[in-house]
């Protein structure tokens, strides 16, 4: 764990260029899945795998390829799918982030994470809690998405990255079985605790994206 904090640390603080970024960061979430592929033990052989989502302006591009929005919703930010830690998949994927910027307003996990600045972790994707504010065809488009064949991940959490003062993206873990971080809330808070660190270190390197 110290050797890969060290090496994720060191070369986030290198200089390096904007083509290598995004392959700089496959190697950070890939030592953030090997992170958590070994704390969970004997629970490791479930498909683990993380992806990373930056804040971006809404524009009129990721604006038709958004999902999981209410009808008529305003959407003046949003979450874009970047990277995964693996570049053999490929997703694409752009959420929308309130508007008012309450956690009332926003979707579970990922969006409930930035607003709200606080890891969420989903220990059950088929049955997540929502939002009264949150529309019904928002609610149950993002029900029918973790229960499609697209997600293949039965739990997840979602974790900030904070880059020159503010959260700047979201690093999402996702398992193939229930409980990515187990069942107590003791073992989550430790894994959320190990995870910390990485995500300060993409937030150094990605700061200026």
């Amino acid at each position: 764990y110290l050797e890969q904090l060290t090496y994720s640390i060191t070369i986030a603080g290198s200089r390096i260029s904007a083509d290598q970024r995004m392959s700089v960061t496959r190697d950070v979430l890939r030592t953030l899945t090997a992170v958590v592929r070994r704390y969970r033990g004997e629970n490791a052989n479930a498909q683990i795998r993380t992806n990373l989502m930056m804040v971006r302006p809404c524009t009129a591009e990721r604006r038709a390829k958004l999902r999981f929005a209410g009808s008529g919703q305003e959407v003046d930010e949003c979450l874009e799918l970047s990277v995964y830690d693996s570049d053999e998949i490929v997703r694409d994927l752009v959420i929308p982030l309130p508007k008012s910027r309450q956690v009332k307003d926003a979707l579970p996990g990922a969006p409930s994470a930035l607003i709200g600045d606080a890891p969420v972790i989903v220990d059950d994707t088929l049955h997540v809690e929502f939002s009264k504010a949150i529309a019904p065809e928002a609610k149950s488009a993002m029900q029918e998405y973790f229960a499609s064949k697209e997600t293949r991940f039965q739990s997840f959490a979602s974790l900030n990255v904070v880059g020159a003062g503010k959260v700047i993206a979201v690093v999402n873990v996702e398992c193939a079985d229930k409980y990515i971080f187990g069942e107590q809330e003791e073992d989550k808070a430790e894994m959320v605790a190990y995870l910390f660190p990485f995500c300060s270190t993409l937030g150094i390197l990605l700061a200026d994206q």
